[in-house]
């Protein structure tokens, strides 16, 4: 199973229907939580996966029977993944974190703190990490591709799942759903 590709097939359906839903000029105003929950469902529903929303990187660490130092207390207190899928064992084998790149998030900056935060859990406990990204031209210059680029070289490394390009409700704009494991 091609995690990453199924994460963007998914994530570019819950925008799309969270746009029609909701009758919204603009893609970008999906709601991050709502994506997060369809890529779960869908997990859950078309691969027969367990899922969690907002997952506790403290339950996922005690799941997978590591030791909580006071440490990973003050690091980890309060971060969640916003996905968590499930293996048959039971137990937590990925997480995904989710992030809109828009005009308001021109260069990465959430999405290289996500890189960040879900770091400290692979480190502690070697789960399969994901980040997914709905990402936006910002204007003539600025298109998905470049923008795309310029997020993997930050990164150092590739998005290896993504959706095709799609317009914007109103017309004047595309964006693309990415995802890939880091």
């Amino acid at each position: 199973m091609n995690l990453s590709q199924k994460i963007a097939e998914y994530g570019a359906e819950a925008v799309s229907y969270y746009a029609k839903m909701a009758k919204l000029r603009n893609d970008n105003e999906v709601r991050e939580e709502f994506v997060s929950a369809q890529i779960a469902m869908k997990f859950f529903e078309r691969d027969g996966l367990t899922t969690h929303v907002e997952r506790d990187y403290l339950t996922i660490v005690r799941e997978l029977g590591g030791e909580i130092t006071l440490q990973d207390n003050s690091s980890m207190r309060g971060q969640r993944a916003d996905v968590a899928i499930y293996g048959l064992d039971g137990l937590p084998h990925a997480i995904i974190e989710v992030k809109i790149c828009d005009e308001g998030d021109r260069r990465g900056g959430e999405v290289i703190k996500d890189f960040e935060k879900i770091s400290i859990l692979r480190s502690k406990i070697g789960v399969d990490t994901y980040i997914a990204i709905l990402m936006t031209d910002i204007n003539d210059r600025e298109i998905c591709s470049a923008r795309r680029k310029t997020f993997e070289e930050n990164l150092e490394s590739s998005f290896s799942g993504a959706s095709d390009l799609i317009r914007s409700q109103d017309g004047e704009w595309e964006w693309q759903f990415l995802a890939g494991k880091f």
